[in-house]
C-alpha cells in the first residue's frame, strides 16, 4: 500500500478497512510519508482493526519501517508522530494471539532479524543515533 489517491478514494467511499496502526504498517514499506501523515490525520485511534487474514499481525512500528529500504526515513517520521520503541515481546505474543496464530512468534523474529541484516548499517546507525543516547 502506497498510493494515496486511491487510499482517499477507498476512504470517501467507506470502503477502507482496518485500523491507524494497520493502515501505518501497511505503508511503511514503501516509504510514502505524504500517505502515512495523511492516515496519521485521518484515520481515528478508534477504528477497530481488521481481522482480515490480508493484514500482517502487528508486529510493532519500528520492527515493520526496518523491512523496507526506506528503513531510517519511516523512523524517523515514526518518532516524529510519536510512535514508541521498542515492542516488547509480550505485545508481540498478544498480536499473535490476538489473530489465533500464537506460534507466528517466532516467524515473526525470524523476519525481522532477516531485515535488520539487509539494511542493518542505515538501521543500526539510526538506532544508536536514537536509542542508545545516555
Amino acid at each position: 500500500m502506497g498510493n494515496l489517491l486511491a487510499v482517499k478514494l477507498l476512504f470517501t467511499q467507506g470502503r477502507l478497512v482496518g485500523s491507524r496502526l494497520q493502515l501505518i504498517q501497511e505503508t511503511m514499506v514503501s516509504g510514502n510519508l505524504a500517505l502515512l501523515d495523511w492516515i496519521q490525520a485521518h484515520i481515528s485511534e478508534t477504528v477497530p482493526a481488521s481481522s482480515n487474514s490480508s493484514f500482517v499481525l502487528y508486529r510493532g512500528p519500528y520492527v515493520t519501517a526496518c523491512g523496507g529500504e526506506h528503513a531510517v526515513c519511516v523512523s524517523d517520521w515514526l518518532t516524529a508522530n510519536g510512535y514508541s520503541l521498542p515492542l516488547h515481546a509480550s505485545e508481540v505474543d498478544a498480536s499473535a494471539s490476538l489473530f489465533g496464530r500464537p506460534a507466528a512468534r517466532q516467524a515473526m523474529l525470524e523476519t525481522t532479524i532477516q531485515q535488520y541484516h539487509e539494511h542493518k548499517v542505515a538501521v543500526l546507525d539510526w538506532l544508536l543515533a536514537h536509542c542508545f543516547t545516555d
